[in-house]
């Protein structure tokens, strides 16, 4: 497979539509969040521009399709698309599609307009035109200005932090830690991956950037509300997001448009027509009671560049309303991350492995010989001020992704080296700090063996009671192993990372 050097994630030259399909769709899945899809859209059109006339037919539209997904104007490609809209006909639809995610008020004109009917014979191209001109519509209105400092959580509103299963217990003690007398409560969720605050009255917004575990924050409507039946009909859905408060949260931070989108979460299946009706009522009865109130500022259903989701959780009673923020809006932690390798380390999990090492000396001197993308070094030099990192690994590629996310956070790392875990000569090491490869991520024959050379350069690198925490794919067969190496087990945690259980454990060496 072809591909261009010049990106940061490599584009597929000439292949099959196919194979183009199943390239995008594993690219989705390992980007970490929109911002993150969104600018690798942007290097997809910018590879597009410059090589369009290489991809076949078939390629070719699946490459606009995928440009479909943007969700920020791109004016050089909308003046591409446009330039040859209808040459050839067979991608006037997927044309639309691209322009409907990257135009702006040229395409609205040119779609609305100026497109002759008979070029929309065909029912996919005539949904293809109405999509787009929807898009770019939406577009149109402008996207409202969202204030989180002037957020207010109403009573019976608590404030849920989703994380990776298992660092629940990690995260509630350093919220209470950063919030203390700001909060009521704080309680590790009894369903997985969750944390719900109640807010106190000298609640601030002030923590969010140093509590670092949380990858997204949702508002639960806790005092009882209406259950909803997945078989009912919209306005029952409608009545009951009216009916939790929700909506004041969004009114009570967001000048200007108000762009929302609905979701169901549940393993029952919901009809996509009946999620349409659901959001097209919403915004209707949002918009009613808006003007009742005097209110100019007006609520729009959309799906693509939305600021807050409601959405509809499945529980054994039925469906619950709650609210999400675009994590764009509130999330500058991990700004850094301007380069990424496929399926890096998680910055939150990274941040958990720093927290969970404890109290260090200064001048301590950190070790991640796995350290990929530079996430553990980097969160672990936040922590750690004074610390002296050294990081490695088998890809130069990572190393330059590292490298370069290091310089954007404000690290300092002692040393980069291209190496094998086992090439580690020097020691004195008061952390090792890693998580390893393991599933899809390992492109080794024996992850056994190379857990195990791990653990025996480790215990070699040490000081006396210094400590490795990781993440272990193999926890019980690696537990015995250390333990015959002197590192002995004094904390783990079982993690869902990505659909693999692992064991993130604290290793002491006696």
């Amino acid at each position: 497979m072809e591909s261009n050097q010049n990106t940061e994630f490599p584009i597929p030259g000439r292949v099959s539509a196919d194979e183009l399909a199943v390239w995008w769709e594993r690219v989705r899945r390992e980007l970490d969040s929109r911002s993150d899809t969104e600018s690798w859209l942007r290097q997809v059109a910018e590879h597009y521009l410059s090589s369009d006339h290489q991809f076949p037919l078939a390629a070719h539209k699946e490459i606009l399709r995928v440009l479909s997904h943007m969700e920020e104007a791109h004016p050089v490609l909308e003046m591409r698309l446009l330039g040859n809209l209808e040459t050839p006909a067979n991608l006037l639809g997927q044309k639309m599609g691209a322009l409907g995610a990257c135009g702006g008020a040229s395409s609205l004109i040119r779609l609305d307009a100026e497109l002759s009917p008979d070029k929309l014979g065909s029912p996919f191209v005539r949904k293809m035109h109405d999509t787009a001109l929807a898009r770019l519509r939406r577009r149109a209105t402008g996207k409202g200005l969202v204030s989180l400092s002037s957020l207010s959580l109403p009573a019976g509103i608590a404030l849920v932090l989703e994380c990776v299963s298992g660092l629940e217990d990690t995260l509630a003690s350093v919220l209470m830690r950063e919030c203390g007398p700001m909060v009521k409560t704080v309680k590790s969720h009894t369903m997985k991956g969750k944390v719900e605050v109640r807010p106190g009255e000298d609640w601030r917004w002030d923590w969010i950037d140093r509590v670092r575990l949380f990858e997204q924050m949702r508002f639960d409507a806790v005092q009882s509300c209406s259950v909803i039946p997945s078989d009912s009909m919209a306005p029952v859905w409608v009545e009951a997001a009216l009916q939790s408060g929700l909506p004041d949260i969004v009114s009570s931070c967001t000048q200007g448009a108000r762009r929302f989108a609905v979701r169901v979460e549940g393993a029952t299946k919901i009809a996509s027509r009946q999620l349409v009706a659901v959001a097209r009522a919403l915004e209707d009865r949002l918009n009613a009671v808006s003007s009742e109130g005097e209110g100019t500022d007006q609520w729009v259903n959309d799906p693509r560049t939305e600021d807050w989701v409601f959405v509809f959780t499945e529980t054994q009673k039925g469906y619950f309303p709650s609210l999400r923020l675009d994590r764009r809006l509130w999330d500058r932690r991990f700004e850094y991350r301007g380069k990424l390798v496929p399926a890096a380390s998680k910055p939150t999990v990274a941040a958990f492995l720093a927290e969970w090492a404890g109290r260090l000396p200064d001048g301590a001197r950190i070790l991640d010989p796995f350290c990929g993308s530079g996430m553990e070094l980097i969160e672990c030099g936040i922590r750690f001020p004074t610390a002296r990192l050294f990081g490695g690994d088998t890809s130069g590629e990572a190393l330059d992704a590292a490298k370069q996310n290091v310089i954007a956070a404000g690290v300092v790392v002692q040393d980069f080296r291209e190496c094998d875990v086992s090439e580690w000569t020097s020691g004195g090491f008061n952390l090792v700090v890693t998580n390893p490869p393991f599933g899809k991520r390992a492109r080794v024959d024996d992850v056994v063996r190379l857990l195990e050379t791990f653990l025996k350069t480790t215990a070699a690198r040490l000081v006396p009671g210094g400590q490795v925490v990781w993440i272990c794919p193999q926890p019980k067969r690696c537990t015995r192993f250390a333990a015959g190496l002197g590192l002995m087990l004094e904390r783990k945690s079982r993690l869902d990372i990505g659909g693999f259980e692992v064991e993130a454990q604290v290793l002491r060496k006696s």
